[in-house]
């Protein structure tokens, strides 16, 4: 609806009113301490990855209020968030993928993993594949198809670190390159989970420190360099996926 939802690291899980989209007031925050990642939301229930912390279960029925309703520590460090069914797949950092039964919200326990090589960061689902950006250990495909066992289907690795992945129809798109002078978005074609094929790239001049996927358009967040702010890219034929428009901002992107 109107309620805005933001992860933001040490200040915890902030709540927003965007009924007026030009001027959203906050009206909530849930910060139990560490270093808030991501959050996923699923009706009147929100899942967030702390840092530090793990696992929170929060209660947003009334969003001024969030109210925990279910905890669980994890071997490493919860990044980032994706649903499936009555699963929750956390990636934590060096302790690989977390698979969180959510069945019970009051009562979240991790019944599956599987350590990558790298340090997982970023994380998409389709099917019964997970796609998982791992750092330096590049892109790995995960079959989930049994979450209590996740097991590899297969893994690419390219230069530099994938932060982050989202998977749509066929295809998925990895961003390159927090941290990194120039970095950029990689299109892989996932017709096939067992082999992802490579399809193309767009560089940009800067850190890409995110990405959002909104039909055929991408937006990248550029923390740095020229492109500093939002670089937005026509993917509607990934395979000559373009540059369309830069969005400056002073203070960068992220």
């Amino acid at each position: 609806g109107n309620t805005l939802i933001v992860a933001d690291d040490t200040s915890g899980i902030l709540v927003f009113d965007g009924t007026d989209p030009a001027q959203p007031k906050q009206i909530g925050v849930f910060n139990p301490g560490g270093a808030a990642e991501d959050i996923v939301v699923r009706g009147t229930t929100a899942y967030a990855a702390f840092f530090d912390q793990g696992f929170y279960v929060l209660d947003i029925t009334h969003p001024a209020a969030p109210q925990k309703i279910g905890h669980t520590s994890t071997p490493g460090n919860a990044r980032a968030i994706e649903l499936k069914d009555n699963f929750a797949y956390v990636t934590d950092w060096f302790a690989g993928v977390q698979v969180i039964d959510i069945s019970d919200n009051t009562a979240p326990i991790i019944v599956g993993e599987y350590d990558t090589r790298g340090a997982a960061w970023g994380i998409g689902i389709k099917g019964n594949y997970a796609y998982i950006g791992d750092w330096w250990g590049g892109f790995v495909t995960l079959d989930i198809s049994n979450p209590h066992a996740p097991t590899l289907a297969d893994h690419y690795h390219a230069r530099g670190q994938i932060l982050q992945i989202a998977a749509q129809g066929k295809f998925a798109y990895a961003v390159i390159g927090s941290g990194i002078e120039n970095g950029s978005v990689q299109i892989f074609d996932i017709t096939n989970p067992l082999n992802p094929t490579w399809v193309t790239g767009v560089d940009v001049d800067g850190a890409v420190e995110g990405l959002l996927l909104d039909g055929a358009l991408m937006y990248l967040a550029v923390g740095s360099g020229n492109d500093r702010g939002v670089v937005v890219v026509d993917s509607s034929n990934p395979f000559q996926a373009r540059r369309i428009n830069h969005i400056a901002m002073e203070d960068g992107g992220g």
